[in-house]
């Protein structure tokens, strides 16, 4: 990394820092599909250092393929309150649905709905803990179609119920 300035270093440093302290979250939380997004970290990272040059073939290090990816998964992070729907994420990769569907289930080792639910779980929990919102607001907020829809959801990959999980957390000073 000789020729650098240091604000760069920084903030590659600051993304890597950021990333590495997720995979630890998800290791240590072990929720439904944290090995997928523990891989999917891995392969950020990977990006990240190649994008910097810091690595010269990333080809030898991973499946190409889930670089093709890659831009949905950030769509998908920047746009989860929204109504995704399958035409619009394959026409980010300018591939069909079906094919969409089965690259997608092969990369990330699960299915878009389930995937997206679970980005939208994950932003749930934060605004639980980090807001004083209600739970349906949080819900249509973070693009559940109904309040039901998503305290089952949330029980799926928290084992707890939305009001629950906050009491709890609350109570434990988490």
């Amino acid at each position: 990394m000789k020729g650098r300035p240091s604000f760069i270093l920084t903030a590659i440093n600051e993304k890597l820092s950021a990333i590495l302290q997720n995979i630890l979250d998800e290791n240590k939380e072990r929720v439904p599909a944290y090995d997928t997004f523990i891989k999917s970290y891995i392969f950020n990272i990977l990006g990240i250092l190649y994008r910097e040059n810091i690595i010269k073939n990333p080809d030898s290090l991973i499946d190409t393929k889930i670089i093709k990816i890659m831009p949905v998964l950030e769509y998908i992070d920047k746009h989860y309150s929204e109504a995704l729907t399958l035409p619009e994420l394959s026409k980010i990769l300018n591939i069909n649905e079906y094919y969409f569907c089965r690259l997608f289930k092969k990369m990330v080792n699960t299915s878009f709905v389930q995937y997206l639910n679970f980005v939208r779980v994950c932003k749930a929990e934060k605004m639980l803990l980090s807001t004083d919102k209600s739970i349906s607001e949080i819900s249509y907020e973070t693009g559940f179609s109904s309040v039901s829809y998503f305290n089952r959801t949330f029980k799926k990959y928290k084992l707890s119920t939305p009001g629950n999980y906050r009491k709890i957390k609350y109570e434990s000073g988490v």
